[in-house]
């Protein structure tokens, strides 16, 4: 799982969430070039090892979108 959300960390909830990355970018704000390629190695890696990820912000219109697509774009596909 990848989190975008500055607002809200998932761990905070006591829930054990094994493959997890909490990049807190605010609502509004584009992710940085560091975080693109934190975001886009953690999910080759979970991909390469046979797992599937799920990208969440808050309401999905920016930065999990944009997380998406530069993990679609390093691989040479087109969102």
């Amino acid at each position: 799982m990848v989190n975008l959300r500055r607002e809200f960390d998932d761990r905070s909830l006591g829930v054990d969430i094994p493959h997890y990355l909490h990049l807190p970018i605010t609502d509004d704000d584009p992710p940085t070039m560091e975080d693109l390629q934190q975001g886009v190695a953690f999910i080759k890696h979970e991909i390469e090892s046979g797992g599937k990820v799920y990208i969440h912000c808050g309401a999905g219109v920016g930065r999990a979108p944009t997380m998406a697509a530069a993990y679609l774009i390093s691989q040479g596909d087109t969102p």
